[in-house]
């Protein structure tokens, strides 16, 4: 899996309020295999730290809400730039 602060934005925005809908017990009655797939993606995302639960490493969160910040921060330094670009042309 691709942990670049870009992607963990995006699964973090995806995933936001629809943590709930990642139970491998719903997908396991539609289908045996959907169940499972589903059972890895969400321990992948609980390790992740993209979904908070009493197990999630709280250390992982808070590195992950860094690299977030950071790449948001550099987003929008880059936005200034282009910005600053394009008045100045």
């Amino acid at each position: 899996m691709d942990t670049s602060p870009k992607n963990l934005f995006k699964i973090n925005r995806l995933i936001r309020n629809n943590q709930h809908k990642l139970n491998p017990t719903y997908f396991s009655d539609i289908c045996g295999t959907s169940g499972l797939v589903t059972f890895f993606l969400k321990d992948s995302l609980e390790y992740l730290g993209a979904i908070t639960t009493k197990n999630t490493c709280q250390t992982r969160i808070l590195k992950n809400a860094v690299l977030i910040s950071e790449y948001l921060n550099a987003k929008i330094e880059n936005l200034k730039i282009n910005l600053e670009k394009i008045y100045n042309y």
